[in-house]
Formats: C-alpha cells, structure tokens, sequence
C-alpha cells in the first residue's frame, strides 16, 4: 500500500485525473453486476430460446426455425461455451464482459474528445442507463447495439492510416463486427448507413481509399458468407414463406403495422416505465418530469451547434440517419406485440450521442457568461442523477417474478441453475426420461422439450460430460422417445412441434 500511494504521489496532476477516471467503468461495473446477480432466479422464454437452444441447434449447423435466426448472437455465445464451457446464465456473464468493454469505450471516447471535467456526464448517463443496465440483464439479444455501438466507434475512432497495416485489420474488424451483430440483432440496421457515412469521411484524404473500402466490404460480407455456408437448413435461414422468416427479420413482419400503437409503445417505455415486450423497468431512461429539461437542452444546443461547427455536421448526419431509419421501420413493423424500447434501441443511443456531442461543445467553447454555463452544466446532469436515483427502483423490479415466467422444468429442483444441474446429473448415470404429461396423462401448460433437451445437452456438449440418452414421452406412440434436433426438423410427432 506503501508503495501505491508513493507511485500516485509521484504521478503528474493530469495522470492521476486520467486513472481516476478509468475507475468510472469499473463502478458501473458493479451497478450493472449487482443486477445481473439478481436477476439469477428465473430465465424466460426467449433468454432459454435466444441463448441456449438456438445455440445448441448452430452447434449442430442448424437454425431451430426461421424466426430463430439472429445467428450472429448465436455464434458469440457458441464460442464462448466452446472456450469457457457451458452454464444456464454463462450468457448473461457475457454480456456483462461487453457491457464493460462497451463502457470503457465510452471513456476513452469521452477523456479524449471531451476531457475529465464533462467527460463523466455522457459515460456515467450511458454506463447507468436503466435501459442499458436492464437488457444486460437479459441474455436474449435484445439491446445487444447499446451494447457493441460504443466498441465500434472506437474502433473507428483508432483507425490511422499512417499505419497502413494496422489501418486495414482495424477496418476489417469493424465491418466485421458491424455485419456479424447485424445478423445477431436486426436492429443493428439502423446504425449501418451512420457507420458507412462516418467511415466514408475518415477515409476520404486517404491515399489508400479504395484499398480501404474494398477492405471494408470485404470484411463487412465476410461474416454473412461463413454463415450461409455453415447453416445446413439455409432455407429457414434465407426466407420462408410459411413463417415469413429468416435472417434479418427476427419476429417482425415486412408489412405496415399499427403504427399508432408502435409509438405509442415506444413512448411508454421511453419517458415512463417497461409496458412492452420483455421490458420490465419501474423507471425507464426519462421517467420523470426534470430530464425533460435535459431532452430539451440537447436539442436546442443540437440545432445551435448545426449552424455553428460545419465540419461537424456529417457527424449530426450520421446520427440523424439513424433516429430516422428506426423510426421509419420500427413504426411501420408488424410484429406479434408493440414492439416497444427493443426496436428503438437506435433512437435512445442517438440521444446519448448526441449528449456526448453538447457536452464536447461545451468543453471547448469559452462561453463568457460562467453563469449560464454552469445552468446548462446542471441540467444536462440531471440525466445522470436521475439515472443514479432510479437504480434501486429498477432494482427491486429485477427480484421480482417475470410477467413470462419460467418453464416448469426449472423450477422442479428448486431454482433454475439447482434444477438443471440436477436433471444433469441424473443424465450422467441413467437415461434421462421428461415427459409433459402429468399423473393423469394429461398436458401440462406451458410445458415444452425442446428447451430444456437443448440445456441439458449443452451442460454434456460443452462441458465434455459422458451423458446417457435424453428421452422425451410421445403421446402418439405411448413411449419414450430418444430426443434430437431432428424431430423438431421432421415434424415426427406433433407435440414436438416448434411453437
């Protein structure tokens, strides 16, 4: 300890201000690990489908059907049970890895571009965004752009073409990125003309630039083309006509929706609290009256800073593009509920960019009235204090039951994680026999195979365990029947129809 405190003595003023502020993501990791942890006490639908089964089914070189088709997700999380073995909630482990890589970021964008005095306000308001802490918490895909967005601008950001080589591995790397999220979450589309236009400017006094841009093509179709070949079942993959699904689409259809209702949807869940889909928040990003002076700062300094910083303004371009695309196509989808917060992921990380923006304007302009300075100081950190004071409010959401609930095979051993790992062990020394049947022979609700067949299959997959046979009851033919992927493919039984 002795020698800490004399190695922090010895650094200069600036230096201790740069490491003290790298600590700010390392809190935030706590805020949105102390969520996470409590969120361990039930996994839904989607989390089981989004991040176990359709993972299991790639492994196979499958897609469960055409709706689970955001391989991109599935891909992420095949590898990292492949290195780091397989567990119920491994995925929410992950996403709290990114969430942190997404953070840092976020401060390294900010200490460069805005400094340490402002630079606190758009990190700490974005590390502790009720919207971003939450889908963190849920290890489907939703919201995975809030969390990839901040790691692609940097990216882009450290492209130097000086350094030629460097240069094209880091472009590489970002279309790369920015394709293999897109076929991971559909809504990653909005950000894809922002990205290109951004790039476009930076490479534009390259003496390399078509070198650059057949690089970055090269590297933005080289993820979708390994995924076509890999995927066996390519038809789900590409379109079918039966559930008018396939990559890129997820649970939407290409059709006009009730656009009334999507924004409606979308208004609730952005000024209020979670009303739609998988959003389940007390206080969501602008629940309260007082942040609506933030929103309104924003866009006033927006509009001020258009006319004011022309070599800035492809920046406000690319940001407007995609407030404008997620609008456009979020409120004209037809999907099976209002789409709410998860289609409009785009329009709240558009916000925080444009926050990040002010407080950059604000950092360099030399505003001779310290007063009114100080006044637009205090309402743009409303946002971050709001943020911090609704925390415990969404806390105590997180411990409460889903609305969508568990399957009950989860919950046969007590909780989720003491179920599964009991049924696994059982799988080790004997046949494994499920049934949905109850002692009266009759259906249970709600009950399905496929997903817990998947869970259990990736504990013996992945974690390299020597498991018996998995067998599932067959009311057509009154008996146990070995479970594959096949079934659900070969439609050999009803009951094992995907629903």
């Amino acid at each position: 300890m002795v020698k800490l405190a004399d190695t922090l003595q010895a650094l200069k003023p600036q230096m201790k201000v740069k490491y003290l502020f790298f600590l700010l993501p390392i809190l935030l990791l706590v805020f949105q690990f102390t969520l996470t942890k409590n969120s361990l006490f039930q996994i839904r639908y989607e989390e089981l489908g989004e991040s176990i089964r359709n993972v299991y089914w790639l492994a196979n070189g499958r897609v469960y059907d055409s709706i689970s088709t955001d391989v991109g997700w599935f891909v992420q999380l095949l590898v990292v049970y492949k290195i780091f073995g397989f567990s119920l909630f491994a995925a929410k482990w992950y996403r709290l890895g990114l969430a942190f890589l997404s953070t840092m970021s976020v401060a390294c964008l900010a200490l460069k571009y805005i400094g340490p005095r402002l630079g606190w306000m758009p990190l700490v308001a974005f590390g502790l965004s009720p919207t971003f802490l939450y889908f963190n918490t849920v290890q489907s895909e939703y919201g995975l752009d809030l969390l990839y967005l901040p790691i692609l601008l940097l990216i882009l950001d450290k492209i130097d073409f000086k350094k030629n080589k460097f240069s094209y591995i880091l472009t590489s790397l970002l279309f790369s990125l920015l394709m293999l999220n897109w076929t991971g979450y559909p809504a990653f589309m909005f950000f894809i003309p922002g990205i290109f236009l951004l790039f476009l400017k930076k490479t534009a006094r390259a003496k390399d630039f078509l070198k650059q841009i057949i690089t970055a093509v090269a590297g933005f179709i080289t993820p979708l083309i390994l995924i076509l070949v890999y995927v066996k079942n390519r038809n789900l993959l590409i379109y079918d006509p039966v559930l008018q699904g396939g990559l890129f689409r997820g649970g939407g259809k290409l059709q006009i929706g009730p656009v009334f209702e999507n924004l409606k949807a979308f208004s609730l869940d952005f000024i209020g609290s979670g009303h739609s889909y998988y959003f389940e928040l007390n206080k969501s990003d602008f629940s309260d009256i007082y942040p609506a002076l933030s929103i309104l700062a924003v866009a006033i300094l927006t509009y001020l800073l258009w006319f004011k910083y022309k070599k800035i303004r492809i920046i406000f371009l690319s940001v407007f593009s995609i407030i404008a695309i997620n609008f456009l196509i979020s409120a004209l989808t037809l999907d099976v509920s209002p789409p709410g917060m998860r289609r409009f992921t785009g329009v709240l990380a558009s916000f925080y960019f444009l926050y990040g923006i002010v407080c950059f304007a604000l950092s360099k302009e030399k505003i001779k009235n310290v007063s009114a300075k100080w006044l637009i100081i205090i309402i743009l950190a409303l946002i971050p204090l709001h943020h911090l004071l609704v925390y415990q409010q969404n806390l105590t959401k997180i411990k409460q039951p889903s609305a969508w609930g568990t399957q009950s095979w989860f919950l046969m051993f007590g909780k989720p994680s003491e179920s599964v790992e009991t049924l696994t062990s059982k799988a080790q020394s004997q046949d494994l026999q499920l049934s949905c049947q109850d002692q009266k022979n009759e259906f249970i609700k709600g009950c399905r195979y496929s997903e817990i067949y998947a869970v259990i299959s990736s504990y013996c997959l992945f974690n390299k365990l020597n498991c018996h046979q998995i067998l599932g009851f067959d009311p057509k033919s009154k008996s146990f029947i070995p479970l594959t992927t096949q079934i659900w493919e070969n439609d050999l039984s009803p009951d094992f129809k995907p629903i």
